[in-house]
């Protein structure tokens, strides 16, 4: 299916399943709407395996991927941790 078939399937499936998850990593509609805007998709493309990845990789980039893998390992392995959260 191509994103824009999937983006227009979203409500049936809402109806049908209760979500519009769609593919192995479960995009809802509404993020796969914006990721097609953002990136400058014409949803013609196909929502396959490497284009779900793509996307995927893409929200992890939004929430701070880049900066979590550049971060000093003993910051983020070796940290004490406790209950009161310090």
């Amino acid at each position: 299916m191509t994103i824009d078939e999937v983006i227009a399937a979203g409500p049936r499936w809402t109806r049908a399943f209760g979500s519009s998850a769609a593919g192995f990593l479960q995009f809802m509609r509404a993020t796969l709407q914006r990721l097609k805007k953002k990136l400058g998709l014409t949803g013609k493309e196909l929502l396959d395996g490497p284009m779900q990845m793509a996307l995927g990789y893409d929200l992890l980039k939004e929430r701070g991927f880049a900066e979590f893998m550049n971060a000093v390992p003993d910051q983020l392995l070796y940290r004490p941790l406790t209950l009161t959260g310090r």
